[in-house]
This record gives structure tokens, C-alpha cells and sequence, in this order.
């Protein structure tokens, strides 16, 4: 069975609205994969990265304030470093796809 253990997550971290029902169909999809589903034969290679310490970034100075405003409300203080990267990115009009 696989069991699904969440990261290490900063004191302020208030999962979004479905989270957990999303990593459980995640589970789910996975374990399917693994026992012979009729993807199963599709996948070349698995691997599992172990979990390393959370890494933050700052806000990007060019975001608007009421979007800050509005992701602190739902209570994320900061952002991890890939969301900035992400942010960043957007922002300067490219797309982004983190998976």
C-alpha cells in the first residue's frame, strides 16, 4: 500500500480547499499505476525523491499587493522558492508548467 506522507510545511500553512482529497486520488492513481494498471506499461522508469528542507522566497516586488493580500489571507506568509521562480516568470509574460 502506498502511504502518502505530506512534507514538512511552514507553521502558517492552511491546505487548499481539496487538498487532501486530491492527494488521496493522487494515491489512488499511483498505486494503479504500480500494480498493473493499463497504464502501467507506459512508465520506463520510477523514483522517489526523499523529502529536503523547505526553501522560501520573497514576494516579487512586481505582484500586486492585493493579490499578497489575498494568498496571506487564505494564510500562506511566503513563498516557496520554486512559486517565486514561477511568479517571476509569469510575470514577465513567459508561461510555466511546474510539475
Amino acid at each position: 500500500m502506498i502511504q502518502f506522507e505530506p512534507p514538512p510545511t511552514p507553521l502558517a500553512f492552511h491546505p487548499p480547499l481539496g487538498y487532501f482529497e486530491i492527494m488521496s486520488s493522487l494515491e489512488k492513481v499511483l498505486k494503479h499505476f504500480r500494480t498493473g494498471g493499463k497504464w502501467s506499461s507506459q512508465v520506463a522508469h520510477w523514483q522517489t525523491i526523499p523529502p529536503k528542507a523547505a526553501r522560501f522566497g520573497e514576494w516579487p516586488s512586481n505582484l500586486h499587493p492585493e493579490i499578497v493580500a489575498a494568498i496571506k489571507e487564505r494564510g500562506i506568509e511566503q513563498l516557496y522558492s520554486h512559486q517565486t521562480e514561477a511568479v517571476r516568470i509569469n510575470l514577465e509574460g513567459k508561461n510555466v508548467v511546474v510539475v
